[in-house]
């Protein structure tokens, strides 16, 4: 039986290395589900924010402000893993993929995946979030991210085959030991209660993705992930009929070692709340 063809790749990009060195088997605990918001009023809501106030709001900002008042409600899902055993984060941060289109880390032109922690979302309003994620989105963007600038180069000096136990090895001291390893560019808690990426916005609003899943990454420690798709026209049910209305589809990855299917229709009910009525829950 002859051999397949194959070429090596070009040097890979840090966050390409990251993906190698964190997914090494598909024994995972993920559970995955899909949320569908009707988004009439979320909408007009925005639209009438962006009219009256400097800083724009956008989708995400609406989706980071009604997770955190959603883990504000259900504190027990605020959890982290140490030593086999569950215990609750005090504050909610939630971690924002950022996508930078072009500039790899070795300027090669490829494009990166990084992200900006907002910590005590649930103590901010949703201005203030937009306003300080707006803020450390131009600053990774434009290569001046203090917080996760210096990890993503420390990890671009390791090894690939390496990667996976530099990785292991650091979430170990970070979280079980809570050793501080600022001295490596790793911040306290880098990636907080939550990760959210917005799939949607990498390719436009009108025809951007308009659902996915995103994987559990176990160095994180980090129990759930929120792939927010693009507002896209659909059927709709309102009032026993039938209309044509702007849906988000949230594919959402959790835990199962931490949450449950109750847990989930309960967050379920506070998230969509908020998303569809923010009026009534902001003040």
């Amino acid at each position: 039986m002859s051999d397949f063809e194959i070429t090596k790749a070009p040097q890979s990009s840090v966050f390409r290395k990251v993906a190698l060195g964190s997914w090494w088997t598909a024994g995972d605990p993920s559970v995955y589900g899909i949320l569908e918001i009707e988004m009439t009023e979320a909408l007009r809501f925005l639209e009438e924010q962006n009219q009256t106030h400097s800083t724009k709001l956008t989708v995400t900002h609406l989706v980071g402000w009604a997770l955190a008042e959603t883990l504000k409600i259900r504190p027990e899902v605020n959890s982290v893993l140490r030593w086999g055993q569950i215990y609750r984060r005090k504050n909610v941060d939630l971690f924002f993929q950022v996508n930078i289109p072009g500039l790899g880390p070795e300027r090669t032109g490829q494009a990166t995946l990084s992200g900006t922690l907002i910590r005590r979302v649930d103590q901010k309003s949703i201005v203030q979030l937009a306003e300080e994620l707006n803020e450390k989105t131009a600053r990774t963007k434009s290569g001046q991210d203090l917080e996760f600038g210096k990890t993503f180069r420390t990890l671009s000096q390791v090894p690939q085959p390496l990667m996976k136990w530099v990785l292991l090895l650091s979430s170990f001291l970070s979280y079980d030991l809570k050793l501080p390893l600022h001295i490596l560019g790793v911040p306290t808690d880098p990636f907080g209660s939550a990760m959210i990426t917005n799939v949607g916005a990498l390719t436009g609003q009108n025809d951007g993705v308009d659902v996915a899943f995103a994987p559990l990454v176990p160095y994180t420690r980090c129990p759930m992930l929120l792939a927010v798709g693009s507002v896209q026209k659909r059927p709709w049910v309102r009032n026993d009929t039938v209309v044509v209305a702007p849906v988000l589809r949230i594919g959402v990855t959790f835990d199962h070692r931490l949450m449950d299917g109750v847990h989930a229709a309960e967050m379920v009910k506070v998230f969509k709340s908020r998303m569809m009525n923010p009026r009534s829950f902001l003040k």
